[in-house]
């Protein structure tokens, strides 16, 4: 199944379904006699059944699971009020490798495969290190856009900007204000200026 089927698949059971995922709770409410009676019984069920879960955070001790609708029994699926029909497309795109909410992430996958793919061998193993030591959060820090400004800095400007990494923060903020400060006039200067040719002209 391509990823765009796999992507409506996906739309089609949020619209057809009221949800996707449910808990050990709610599969209870339903009585079923496909389902355990217990709450002791789900898990080996789910591991017999091979069901697809997720863990849910409840803010409580001990771990809570999900399970997905396309996992569960039919007459299950059935009593949740879910198209068949929409469940098998989740199955065969699933089944397909896909996944269910893969489509959108597998192109950024490849879009990152292609990149790291392009790169030399040293700058591979530079980002290698560097991932392993700081971390994918790091990564995605130096994409900020004021931490790529700063990256293309040459000469003087990321001297100066390096500099004031080595400085204490009191120093920082000191010339900091006297930046903004000659800034600030040269812009009252340029305007007064500004002005003045305007008298001229009239």
């Amino acid at each position: 199944m391509s990823a765009k089927n796999t992507s409506t698949a996906i739309k089609q059971v949020r619209k057809d379904c009221m949800k996707e995922w449910y808990t050990v709770d709610e599969l209870l409410e339903l009585r079923s006699a496909e389902l355990p009676q217990e709450r002791s019984g789900y898990s080996r069920r789910a591991s017999k059944d091979n069901w697809k879960r997720r863990k849910r955070d409840t803010g409580k001790r001990g771990i809570t699971y999900e399970y997905h609708i396309s996992s569960l029994p039919k007459e299950v699926q059935r009593l949740l009020g879910c198209p068949e029909s929409t469940i098998e497309a989740l199955a065969q795109s699933e089944s397909a490798g896909k996944g269910f909410l893969n489509a959108n992430r597998n192109d950024s996958i490849d879009r990152i495969v292609a990149i790291v793919s392009s790169l030399k061998p040293n700058e591979c193993e530079d980002l290698s290190m560097m991932l392993g030591r700081k971390g994918a959060d790091f990564l995605t820090k130096l994409l900020d856009e004021d931490t790529v400004c700063l990256m293309q800095l040459t000469g003087e400007k990321k001297e100066a900007a390096l500099l004031l990494t080595q400085l204490d923060l009191i120093r920082v903020r000191e010339i900091l204000s006297e930046l903004r400060a000659s800034r600030d006039m040269g812009r009252t200067a340029s305007q007064q200026a500004v002005g003045d040719h305007k008298k001229d002209l009239v």
